[in-house]
């Protein structure tokens, strides 16, 4: 039965995709060829984040973390024992940052690895730049890094309700998604809720240039341009989980290890 693809991510060079069961799908060359790769866990992998198309990572369930060097993707050992790894961030100068269940682990190029223990349950992360980070978390939480320390902000919902992705424009815009029927918006001074025009849950989110896309638990890969929605394309064979953009291409991920492009300049293919 094929495993579903649960997070994807990229550069110029390389994409890659992971999910159920240690699967690992490169998109490799100036083609991006389509390659199996060989894992070597078996645990289901939730983040990935690729700098460049020698040097990526993954992580996952049973606090799984895997490096890639460009010919093989290796495990990387803890010191402490932890549990489910569920999302991955990085920055050239700052290194990368793993979410999980109560901990954040800090990989910086120069300085040893540091684990934080947490009361919180982070779901996903982004940033412009190491002192402008965003964390969403479960209970409807999220934390905002400015540099010198973080700011807690309760989220809307109901108690059934949780949000799952972030993301941003270069110019301060933030977007949270998740909740069905509506998405959040922030500039930094005010908060806005803004309607999705669908009942589906969004599951991923990146922003190119003013224009925000999404992934829905429908299968759906969806456009807000600012004013209006669209739907730029559909997987028929289940929900779509993530999605990034590389190259000029939006890329999302999905059951059933569906994989979708979309050339937002040729309509899709």
């Amino acid at each position: 039965m094929p495993q579903n693809l649960l997070a994807c991510h990229g550069a110029l060079g390389l994409v890659c995709a992971v999910g159920g069961n240690g699967r690992i799908v490169h998109f490799e060359g100036d083609v991006y060829r389509a390659k199996e790769v060989q894992s070597p866990m078996e645990h289901d992998l939730r983040g990935v984040f690729v700098e460049s198309p020698h040097r990526a990572w993954a992580v996952g369930d049973a606090g799984t973390i895997l490096r890639y060097d460009g010919e093989r993707w290796h495990p990387v050992a803890l010191a402490s024992r932890v549990s489910a790894l569920t999302c991955i961030w990085g920055h050239p100068s700052d290194g990368i940052s793993i979410g999980g269940r109560r901990y954040l682990l800090n990989m910086h190029p120069t300085h040893d690895a540091t684990l934080i223990d947490s009361d919180a349950d982070l779901r996903a992360i982004w940033g412009r730049h190491p002192e402008d980070v965003w964390y969403v978390c479960g209970g409807r939480l999220a934390l905002h890094w400015g540099g010198e320390r973080a700011e807690r902000i309760d989220l809307p919902g109901d108690d059934d309700e949780e949000w799952s992705a972030v993301a941003g424009t270069d110019d301060g815009l933030t977007y949270i998604v998740g909740v069905s029927g509506c998405m959040l918006r922030t500039d930094g001074r005010r908060w806005e809720e803004i309607a999705t025009d669908t009942t589906e849950l969004l599951t991923g989110a990146v922003c190119v240039g003013r224009s925000l896309y999404v992934t829905t638990d429908g299968g759906m890969v969806r456009q807000w341009d600012g004013r209006r929605w669209r739907t730029v394309a559909f997987s028929a064979f289940g929900a779509l989980h993530a999605v990034c953009h590389v190259d000029g291409v939006i890329w999302a991920c999905g059951d059933r290890c569906v994989v979708i492009q979309h050339r937002p300049d040729e309509g899709g293919r």
